[in-house]
This record gives C-alpha cells, sequence and structure tokens, in this order.
C-alpha cells in the first residue's frame, strides 16, 4: 500500500513537471508593458519637435534622437506582434497526451519487468528468514577469505552456498578447502571430496560427469567406505546404461549400511530399479568395489550444460533422493562424531531448507544434550 502510494506522487509530480510549461500562458505576445512602452516612445517623438522649436536640439540632433526612438519602436513593435512558438490548442493537446499516456506506460512497464505481486520484505521480517541469514552470511564470509583463506573457512563457505543451492560455487569452494588441507590429508579430506563431487552432480541436474565420478572415486581412495562416494559411482554407472555394474556397487554399500540408516530403503529401491531397468535378478550380482573411471582431466562444475541429460538426471525424484541421501549421510555421520558442532549446525539448517522443522527441532535437541554448554546451539534455539 505504502509503496503504490509512494508510485501514485511521483507519477503525479512528474506529469505536473512535464505539463507546466505547456499550460502557462504565452507571455511572448503583447503584453500592458509594450503598449505602454510604444506610448512613452510616441511622447518623446513629438518631444522632439518641440525640443526644435524651441531651439534646444539642431535639425541633425534631432533626425539622430528620432531614429533611436524610432529603433526601438520597431524592437518593441516586433516583440508585441511575434508569434508563439506553439498555438494553445497544440500546448493544451501535448498536456492531455502526456497526462494520459504518460501513467498508462509507467503502469504497463512496471507489469512487464518488475513483481506487483511479489509479497513485501520489511527488514525485520527478513532477519528471522534463513535463507536472507545464510545469504548473510555467506556475504560475510566471503569477504573475509579473500584476506584470511583457511581449509575450515572455505568448508563453512562451501556448505552455505550448498544449503542456498548455489551447486557451482559450492564445489569451486570445496576444490580451495581441499587445496588447502594438501595432498596427505586423511578422512577428512575424503570427505571434502565427496562434498565437492556432489555439488558438482547436483550442478548439473543429477548427472555424474566424468569429473565428479573421479572425484568419487579420489574420495573412496582416502576412505573406501565412505557412503555417498558408493551411492554415486552406482548411480553413474546405471545413468551410463551399465546397470549390473551399478547393483554390485551398491551391494557393496548395502552390505556396510548399519542397520536402521536413513538411506537403507532408497537404496534398496535404487537396486530393484536397476534390476529392472536392465531384465537381471539383482539377488544374482556379488558386491564389488567400483572400478576407476577413466581419466578426463578437471572440468567446469557445470560440465554437463547444453548436452542431453540422462533420463535419471531428468527425474526429479532422483535428484530428492540424492540430496535426501546426503542429509541422511550427515545424520550419520552425527552419531559417530556427536560433538562435531558445526556438523549438527550443518544438519539442521539441511532440515529446515528442506522443509522439515519437526526433524531440526530433533537435530537441535539432540545437540543440546551432547553439547549443552555450546553458545551457537542456543543461539539457534533462541530463533526458534
Amino acid at each position: 500500500m505504502m509503496f503504490g502510494l509512494i508510485m501514485l506522487v511521483m507519477t503525479v509530480l512528474t506529469v505536473a513537471a512535464l505539463t507546466r510549461p505547456l499550460l502557462r500562458r504565452d507571455r511572448t505576445s503583447a503584453t500592458p508593458d509594450n503598449r505602454r512602452d510604444m506610448a512613452i516612445y510616441r511622447a518623446q517623438l513629438a518631444e522632439v519637435d518641440n525640443d526644435i522649436a524651441r531651439g534646444l536640439l539642431t535639425e541633425t540632433q534631432a533626425c539622430d534622437t528620432r531614429s533611436e526612438i524610432q529603433r526601438r519602436m520597431l524592437t518593441a513593435g516586433a516583440v508585441q506582434e511575434a508569434a508563439p512558438a506553439i498555438k494553445p490548442r497544440a500546448r493544451k493537446v501535448c498536456a492531455t497526451l502526456i497526462m494520459i499516456f504518460l501513467p498508462l506506460l509507467a503502469v504497463f512497464t512496471y507489469a512487464m519487468l518488475g513483481a506487483p505481486g511479489l509479497p513485501g520484505q520489511p527488514y525485520a521480517a527478513r532477519l528471522k528468514n534463513p535463507r536472507f541469514l545464510l545469504a548473510t552470511a555467506a556475504q560475510r564470509l566471503s569477504q573475509k577469505l579473500q584476506t584470511t583463506p583457511t581449509a575450515a573457512e572455505y568448508k563453512h563457505f562451501a556448505d552455505i552456498l550448498y544449503l542456498l543451492q548455489d551447486y557451482a560455487d559450492s564445489a569451486n569452494a570445496y576444490h580451495k578447502a581441499i587445496g588447502l588441507y594438501g595432498p596427505h590429508a586423511g578422512v577428512e579430506a575424503a570427505a571434502l571430496w565427496s562434498k565437492m563431487a556432489a555439488m558438482i552432480v547436483l550442478a548439473n541436474g543429477g548427472a555424474v560427469v566424468p569429473e565428479a565420478q573421479e572425484d568419487f572415486y579420489q574420495t573412496l581412495q582416502r576412505d573406501n567406505k565412505e557412503p555417498s562416494a558408493l551411492f554415486y559411482m552406482g548411480l553413474a554407472e546405471a545413468q551410463q546404461g551399465h546397470f549390473k555394474r551399478a547393483v554390485a556397487i551398491w551391494k557393496k554399500l548395502q552390505s556396510e549400511t548399519p542397520a536402521g540408516a536413513l538411506w537403507a530403503t532408497m537404496l534398496k529401491n535404487r537396486i530393484a530399479a536397476a534390476g529392472k531397468a536392465g531384465k537381471f535378478d539383482p539377488a544374482m550380482i556379488r558386491p564389488a568395489a567400483p572400478a576407476k573411471p577413466p581419466v578426463h582431466g578437471r572440468f567446469s562444475p557445470l560440465t554437463a550444460q547444453g548436452g542431453e541429460m540422462p533420463g535419471w538426471a531428468k527425474d526429479p525424484s532422483a535428484r530428492a533422493d540424492m540430496i535426501n541421501a546426503m542429509v541422511a549421510t550427515l545424520a550419520a555421520q552425527m552419531k559417530n562424531n556427536p560433538h562435531d558442532v558445526p556438523g549438527w549446525v550443518r544438519l539442521i539448517r539441511s532440515y529446515r531448507v528442506l522443509g522439515e522443522p519437526d526433524k531440526a527441532k530433533e537435530a537441535l535437541a539432540a545437540a543440546l544434550r551432547l553439547n549443552p554448554d555450546n553458545p551457537e546451539l542456543k543461539a539457534l534455539v533462541a530463533k526458534q
């Protein structure tokens, strides 16, 4: 309402500024001042004859004086007889057109380029919006990384970008974190390789492109039981039509999956779907580790853009399964490392972004039970 009122006032002021010169009375035609000046000049001409009669002016002086007075009369007469640049009727027509069509043009332009249906976003309300808070945190952290880059900060930055669904930049941030850890980092670096590869997959709409496949293989070289890497290596084979290889990899993951894992049901369904697509019985396939993929070199995180994606990548449920699997993996990591407060915070925010507030509350309650004195967790409770 306030925005509409402001726009109305601005439009009225603009129209008034444009039409006022057109509606103003023309002052270039004859005025009382012109007529008064002409009367004075005529009186001065008559006075010249009187001055000659009294001997105050010679004929030569009188001639010069008459010439000057007549010159002034001609100038005044030219102003009096000058026609206006625009006729009064044309001025009124132009002013009317401006008053009608300028507001209509403004409304049409805003309807085409603006967002009239977008609800208001007061600053107080934005402070309670998780996405706004994440974007603010990402901006501050990006500025900090320009001066003091560290592996931990880049990892945190990548996690925030993932929650903002900026998958390509998140993959790049994970890559920088890996570079700062160095080549001899162990299990912690394996998790970063896995997350970077998962971001590349998400940035490509769910397609496990060669770069992602290579990064998942690098993950397994550092941690051969990393569940996300095993799942995506199997998915890469399935997207290429190698369903038996996919089932072999997924059965290996299934054999290493703890009881009650959140991704167990999804994995079982994937194995069944691959068997049906390949027209074979999955029970006949033995578990196997993924083979080393061909070396393709490094590409952009958006390698697959512009090309035809596999059917699996076009399936929204498949992409949802991938994201849920990543969150489930993070939840399992919290069980093994319950004092990893940044991990708990990522898990809580992930549940909120996925629209699962109940799970977010459960995760926050569990984190507080295990870390009762942590100020960051207490701050999350205060924001609920």
